[in-house]
């Protein structure tokens, strides 16, 4: 409109268009949101819709300040800001929340005390003024990465059983223990494909075929969500965070971290599908990669981050960067950013979210300092909070209208849920008996060696490193 045609005098006019702005660009009115907590159920409680998450998310983002929106991009050690031997401390929280609340914690699980997660889970939503809670995560890659719990065969032997079922049923158990815990995000399953021996990380890929990892990592991935990934506030799901995107299994030289040589069409022949199936199957999380693809960092790549993730796959939910990948876009690896902002600023603009550890708590500093300097808009932060925040409603991690918030667990379920179930220890058993291979039956004195003679065999030698010692590969209990 015009002065002339609303009928205002021109100073009149400019001072409504005044008032208009200011009011678009004044900090949200600082009010906290003092919805109780509900406490913790073991029985199903009600999930939100998809509107109903998308109508708590824009409503959060409507009121939030740049501090609040940068911190539920940082990822944090749960011990280390809430912890001193082994008990909360209150005080230190307090130190690291402070008004602000909290996005990532991770190592949540390692400690299987569902009463402490609770302390420091509540504290988060107390310090928020939007009574946002915070994601906790733990490594699963082939069992919740810490004591107590089942541990089943390495990926790349549990691939060799060639079984959906099982590999269901392995997601099932690893979404109920990670969850009796406390842990509502697992970093898993790894989507790769293991076709590169020399490097070292090959057993945490399901096999070298794209059809056979892609129907594994989809089994997985509808196991730890429940089969249903719109339902993540049962007791009994976790939400899978896919690694590594993409490509990263493939080194040059077999070195981690170390260039992928291949183009744009094998990509998405060969190395996209397996992350397709398991985002189809529920997935709500990617982890990006230290690699580049093609001479282009995946960190900082909105073909992979945008294009080919969100607008090819469908996928809705938010980006984490592998730990240090974004410091990596500076002159220590890729040298495509100059300094540590143009590193997060790249990151972002790509389609990323919450970092790895990067630039520990300056990571949020480096986010507001983009908005004041115009190195981000608002409407870029907001799509990378949004993702966070779509995940955690749909976690019963955030307020919504309409349905009792819940962001504690029940503190009644680890007596049943953990690695002394005895059925999650025949699944394991199961998983061990079929991933084994028998590769080669050779005759011995005129016949086949096995199957050996109960009457005949007095002793059988068992060599090499493995002999005396269980080695369960990597991402095994409470350590690496």
């Amino acid at each position: 409109a015009t002065a002339e045609s609303s009928m205002l005098s021109g100073a009149e006019f400019a001072a409504v268009v005044a008032v208009f702005a200011a009011v678009c660009t004044a900090e949200p009115t600082m009010q906290h949101d003092d919805r109780p907590i509900t406490p913790a159920s073991s029985k199903d409680p009600v999930a939100p819709t998809d509107a109903m998450v998308e109508t708590a998310v824009a409503k959060l983002l409507s009121g939030m300040t740049v501090e609040e929106k940068a911190r539920q991009l940082v990822i944090e050690d749960a011990i280390g800001c809430c912890v001193t031997n082994g008990y909360f401390n209150a005080s230190k929280a307090a130190a690291f929340f402070g008004t602000v609340g909290a996005g990532v914690l991770d190592s949540a699980g390692r400690n299987v005390d569902p009463a402490l997660m609770n302390q420091i889970q509540a504290a988060a939503v107390k310090a928020s003024r939007h009574q946002i809670g915070a994601i906790l995560a733990e490594e699963c890659q082939h069992g919740v990465q810490g004591d107590w719990h089942t541990l089943f065969p390495s990926p790349y032997s549990i691939a060799a059983a060639f079984d959906r079922d099982l590999m269901r049923k392995i997601g099932g158990v690893i979404g109920t223990e990670a969850r009796a815990g406390a842990t509502a995000q697992c970093w898993s399953p790894v989507c790769g494909l293991a076709r590169e021996p020399r490097w070292g990380r090959a057993e945490e890929e399901m096999g070298e075929d794209v059809y056979l990892a892609g129907e594994l990592a989809g089994s997985m991935a509808a196991g730890m969500v429940g089969g249903d990934y719109h339902n993540l506030v049962r007791p009994n799901t976790t939400m899978p965070l896919l690694k590594h995107y993409a490509a990263h299994s493939v080194p040059e030289g077999g070195i981690n971290a170390a260039p992928g040589h291949l183009g744009r069409r094998e990509l998405r022949e060969t190395f996209l599908p397996v992350f397709r199936k398991a985002i189809e199957a529920g997935a709500q999380g990617i982890m990006s990669s230290y690699n580049e693809v093609d001479g282009v960092p995946t960190s900082s790549d909105p073909f992979m981050l945008t294009d080919q993730l969100r607008d090819e796959m469908g996928f809705t939910g938010y980006t984490m960067s592998d730990f240090g990948a974004i410091s990596m876009l500076g002159p220590s690896q890729h040298a495509v950013a100059a300094n540590d902002s143009e590193c997060v600023r790249m990151y972002i603009e790509a389609g990323g979210s919450v970092n790895g550890h990067d630039f520990d708590a300056n990571y949020e500093k480096l986010v507001a300092g983009l908005i004041k300097s115009g190195g981000l808009t608002m409407a870029q932060l907001d799509t990378a909070v949004g993702n966070v925040l779509r995940v955690k409603g749909r976690l019963g991690l955030i307020p919504i209208d309409g349905l009792p918030f819940q962001p504690l667990v029940s503190e009644d379920l680890v007596a049943t849920s953990l690695g002394d179930n005895p059925d999650h220890a025949a699944i394991a058993l199961r998983a061990s008996r079929e991933s084994v291979v028998l590769l080669s039956n050779a005759p011995f004195n005129g016949k086949p060696v096995l199957p050996l003679s109960v009457e005949s065999t007095k002793r059988v030698l068992v060599l090499g490193p493995n002999a005396d010692e269980a080695r369960s590969g990597d991402y095994s209990a409470a350590g690496w």
